[in-house]
């Protein structure tokens, strides 16, 4: 009756001495010497093989039972003390289980089978364990209402030892569990709804842990390097110092679609600092610790520009892939420590259960991230789209890949590193983005302006046409791309990752947009939402000065450059000619493309010269203005109508004349 009791009940319920007739016996003790006998009753034999053979095959959770007798090797017990040691050794799960117990499935199943099986007889021995330790525990503070004064038995002392393939684990020695930090949680159920309609948000969350790990390796090579930070550093300086350094740090992202199981197997894979046993007892486990909470990197965090510190705020990413799974297994190897580790963690619905091994399997510094999730009806007819309630589950590999590239372009705009999918996709680095490439070029190459423009707040640079002007803001640690032309997008950044918001910017002369802003400053929790989707009211307030500022600065680069441009007497007669032409289109309602395009390139040819000899990069301030008069031309050219015998042609006045 009181085998399942607490040990309160026992003594609550059950008095310490009783009598039958004559005979005096002692309840509590009898029912706590049952109780240890029964936890003492593991030995390797314990299960009945010819029983097993006559009722059927086992099942993953009996097998877990099996094996955790199986792999006693040492079962001890006297009255001085109790030893057990349990040597949980995957090949022998695995071979007998290939041998008799799963022989009837396909590959993929029973190597899902076989880690649930080996992990779970691990749970079962640090269970025992526990058990174990509570009733010696229990027996020893109580031991004075448990035994008569007559009678008094010394409970043995416990020593339990569990191997995992013959080495002892930390998650052996304590049953590990994936935990909420509470202070973070309240957040996060604040902004969790932004989630609800993105069915791959793990994605983008896992890729942003990746990049902070990375983030932390690259600045402790770029230091093994002896390269020289200091306020002013961007992360142009460093791609000019060294070119592949972002490249040599790529994160890889991979997917496949089984259809014998129906499950989409992922994975990503960085090459950061990755996760000591140490790091994920402290830091891994306890979900909300973000990186400046973390005591051992916060002296080197504050050493990095804040450019390159780590953006995660939260700490809450990763739970992000338990709206699709289960379990969560990484793989990982840092420098400090000789060998690798693997770690699984189970969510919430499965008890938090967080189980780690050291492995002998080679790996390189660095973290993989993989689990697998059923394709559900609903996430199948999502990939793939549906025809007559029928799906194409042929390309239901090519459609899951196609929503992660999806989700990359979405959310990761300019990331500090590259990141592939599959090896045939990727988005480049932050520095050598589209958006801020330029600025990786050198200042000579860059700056076609006289020195007198030259700021100590802000580095900028030239698209190849001229129509785009990007600049760095030292102070703020804040890149933007203003252009001639509104672009679709008009993305707000934070570190690289796009939030859901805009941001407006002043027009410069006719048309001068804020099209792209990368937001590289601070702690992620100064700046964004615990769903790292907006940014706060006080980001945005900052924001806007920071804009205001560095349109100014942008205007007034251009209006320079115009100024130069109304200055040259060539630049002048050019203006004119392209006047007459406009005008004459514009009068002879039956002009053809033919004659207009010819006229265009005799005017190319007067004052520019042969296209062979064009060398953009090369142009001096002299000539920049011949080169943006014929960009404009071109654009006259295209956006004739020919219907209507119009052409919309650019002109600008003279910025002496608007003022």
């Amino acid at each position: 009756m009181a085998h399942n009791w607490s040990f309160e009940d026992i003594l609550k319920e059950m008095p310490l001495a009783d009598s039958f007739g004559v005979e005096e016996f002692h309840p509590r003790m009898v029912a706590y010497l049952i109780r240890m006998g029964d936890l003492c009753d593991m030995d390797n034999n314990r299960f009945n093989g010819v029983g097993i053979k006559v009722f059927g095959n086992l099942g993953e959770e009996n097998l877990a039972h099996y094996f955790k007798h199986k792999s006693v090797e040492t079962l001890h017990i006297s009255s001085d003390g109790i030893v057990v040691v349990a040597n949980v050794c995957y090949d022998m799960i695995q071979r007998e289980c290939e041998e008799n117990w799963l022989k009837h499935m396909e590959k993929a199943e029973r190597d899902s089978a076989l880690k649930n099986i080996f992990q779970n007889t691990v749970k079962e021995h640090i269970n025992w364990k526990s058990w174990l330790e509570q009733e010696v525990t229990a027996g020893k503070m109580h031991s004075m209402e448990l035994f008569p004064e007559k009678k008094f038995i010394s409970v043995p002392e416990l020593k339990y030892k569990i191997l995992i393939d013959g080495e002892e684990s930390e998650s052996t020695h304590k049953n590990l569990k994936f935990l909420f930090s509470s202070e973070k949680a309240f957040k996060l159920i604040e902004d969790i709804s932004i989630y609800q309609n993105n069915k791959l948000i793990f994605v983008r969350e896992l890729i942003q842990n990746a990049l902070d790990a990375t983030k932390m390796q690259l600045y402790r090579t770029l230091s093994a390097y002896g390269f020289q930070f200091n306020e002013k550093t961007s992360p142009f300086d460093v791609e000019r110092a060294y070119p592949n350094i972002f490249e040599e740090h790529a994160i890889m992202i991979h997917t496949d679609y089984s259809r014998e199981t129906g499950k989409v197997y992922f994975s990503i894979r960085d090459k950061g600092i990755g996760i000591s046993m140490d790091e994920f007892k402290r830091n891994i486990l306890t979900t909300g610790r973000s990186w400046p909470e973390r005591k051992e990197y916060q002296d080197e965090i504050k050493r990095m520009p804040e450019w390159l510190r780590p953006t995660g705020a939260f700490g809450i990413g990763l739970h992000t892939v338990f709206s699709v799974t289960d379990s969560l297994t990484i793989r990982t190897k840092s420098d400090s420590e000789n060998k690798a580790n693997e770690m699984t963690l189970y969510s919430g619905k499965k008890g938090g259960y967080a189980f780690c091994k050291k492995t002998n399997q080679t790996l390189q510094r660095g973290s993989e991230f993989s689990f697998s999730f059923l394709l559900t009806e609903e996430l199948k007819e999502w990939v793939t789209g549906s025809n007559g309630g029928k799906l194409f589950l042929e390309n239901v590999n090519d459609g899951i890949q196609k929503e992660i590239k999806k989700i990359m372009e979405t959310w990761c705009v300019t990331p500090m590193v590259p990141i592939y999918a599959d090896q045939d996709y990727g988005i480049p680095a932050f520095s050598q983005s589209t958006w801020y490439n330029e600025l990786s070029r050198t200042e000579k190459e860059n700056q076609l302006i006289d020195q007198s423009v030259e700021s100590e707040r802000y580095h900028f640079a030239f698209t190849d046409d001229y129509r785009s002007i990007m600049v760095w803001d030292r102070e703020k640690d804040c890149a933007l791309s203003f252009g001639m032309e509104s672009m679709e997008g008009n993305n707000v950044c934070y570190k690289g990752i796009r939030l859901t918001e805009r941001m407006e910017s002043g027009k410069c002369s006719d048309s001068l947009y804020l099209n792209q802003m990368d937001v590289l400053d601070g702690a992620g929790n100064d700046w964004v939402d615990a769903a790292r989707m907006k940014l706060s009211l006080a980001a945005r307030r900052k924001l806007e000065s920071v804009v205001e500022e560095a349109t100014a600065f942008a205007k007034r680069i251009y209006v320079f450059m115009l100024d130069e441009f109304y200055q040259n007497n060539d630049i002048r007669n050019l203006t004119n000619d392209i006047d007459a032409m406009a005008n004459r289109i514009y009068q002879k309602k039956e002009i053809s493309l033919k004659e207009i395009w010819t006229e265009g390139c005799e005017l190319k040819k007067k004052y520019w010269g042969m296209p062979e000899r064009w060398n953009h990069k090369m142009l001096t301030r002299k000539t920049l203005p011949y080169f943006l008069i014929v960009k404009m031309l071109d654009k006259s050219i295209k956006l004739w109508d020919p219907e209507s015998g119009i052409c919309l042609l650019y002109t600008s006045p003279s910025p002496r004349d608007t003022r």
